[in-house]
């Protein structure tokens, strides 16, 4: 059975720095730790891993990272992915 999740990632573009949260199903928390690791590294065509646990794209144009993953609703889940 799948539990719903919300993970928030930090996107540091240049001057500005911003927070998208994203949708996740997964089993469990690590799992869904895991999953959000993925969407980070891969946000833009996949990234290398930084020291700081942050993923670099374009040369370090862009850099990306997992804030945090939170359990949330099924309802709250369904907002979501509608809406982003």
């Amino acid at each position: 059975m799948s539990n719903f999740y919300c993970a928030t990632l930090r996107v540091i573009d240049g001057e500005r720095s911003y927070e998208i949260p994203t949708p996740i199903k997964a089993v469990s928390i690590s799992d869904a730790e895991k999953k959000a690791e993925e969407k980070a590294k891969n946000f833009w065509d996949g990234g290398v891993k930084e020291d700081d646990n942050s993923y670099s794209h374009f040369g370090g144009e862009t850099l990306t990272r997992v804030r945090g993953v939170r359990e949330i609703t099924e309802d709250e889940y369904n907002v979501l992915i509608r809406f982003l």
